[in-house]
């Protein structure tokens, strides 16, 4: 099984039709770069998701603050967001939130809200909302990241963009390990709950099927026979939705059921002390290659 290495910087994120809220104005703070820099204020930026959160802390640095839209270990895809919470939110200066619905609080923060103006971020090739699964999207997304972070305090440019491009080369590196990693899968086939993996799948030759929360019986077989053929197929389990689909195909078909995390957000009780996107995309890189059977060993 592939040992995942050990990365300490974290990376990007914002959506296919990412949701950017701006207003206000803000604090001050001091960087080594030009003194435009260390006179800007602090740039206050509410977070949809744990990979935009740590996008935005990593692009942003001494001069953000990030406020995360769902509290740890509650259910980012149903949190009702309390009205001092809104207000909290609301409070930001920039918003920035996956698409499609995915965090519906974070949808809900500027409705009714004379103080912010909306903004819509350029849409990505894909409209997955689970883009930071896929580390081509992740990186396009970085560029998105830091013109919004730029529009919301052009004093801070500078600092912003030297820190995107160099989030875009650890993004890159993380693409190589995984089309390296996946490219000796003799296993094509992942069945999961949903399709977060469908972006993933595309970019790196595997098929992604979805199971679904209730599957009737010719579509458990289906699934079934497609993991048989691929031989081998995962068939893997996922936070913050049901999984009884999936685990009524590993059950037909007799094979084990890997857990691997889409990082919405932290489960509760949190992740491991430290844990970042890098580290986790890795941890799931291992679980996936095992799980098709790569032959990682010298990697």
């Amino acid at each position: 099984m592939r040992t995942p290495r050990s990365l300490i910087r974290s990376k990007p994120a914002l959506a296919f039709s990412a949701v950017i809220a701006a207003s206000a104005t803000l604090g001050a703070c001091s960087t080594s770069l030009p003194s435009s820099v260390g006179h800007a204020p602090v740039l206050s930026v509410a977070a949809g998701t744990f990979p935009i959160a740590q996008a935005v802390g990593l692009i942003g640095g001494a001069k953000v603050r990030v406020i995360n839209v769902v509290p740890s270990g509650d259910d980012p895809l149903t949190y009702q967001l309390t009205s001092s919470r809104r207000t909290t939110l609301r409070g930001a200066n920039l918003l920035v939130s996956p698409g499609e619905g995915l965090v519906p609080a974070a949808s809900s923060i500027t409705g009714g809200s004379s103080r912010s103006s909306l903004l819509v971020a350029p849409a990505l090739r894909s409209n997955d909302p689970y883009f930071w699964l896929d580390p081509t999207l992740m990186n396009e997304s970085v560029n998105l990241i830091a013109k919004a972070m730029e529009k919301a305090d052009p004093a801070a440019a500078p600092l912003f963009e030297q820190n995107a491009t160099s989030l875009s080369a650890e993004v890159s590196s993380l693409d190589s390990d995984f089309a390296r990693t996946l490219s000796a899968c003799p296993g094509k086939v992942v069945v999961s709950a949903d399709d977060a993996f469908s972006s993933m799948a595309a970019q790196y030759g595997f098929v992604a099927k979805t199971a679904g929360p209730d599957p009737n019986r010719p579509q458990i077989d289906a699934l079934v026979r497609a993991v048989r053929e691929s031989n081998p197929g995962a068939v893997v389990t996922e936070p913050w939705v049901s999984n009884a689909g999936a685990r009524a195909v590993a059950t037909v078909a007799h094979v084990t059921l890997h857990s691997i995390d889409t990082l919405v957000g932290p489960p509760p009780g949190g992740w491991p002390k430290g844990a970042t996107y890098f580290a986790l995309m890795e941890q799931d890189l291992g679980t996936l290659s095992s799980a098709l059977g790569c032959n990682n060993n010298e990697q």
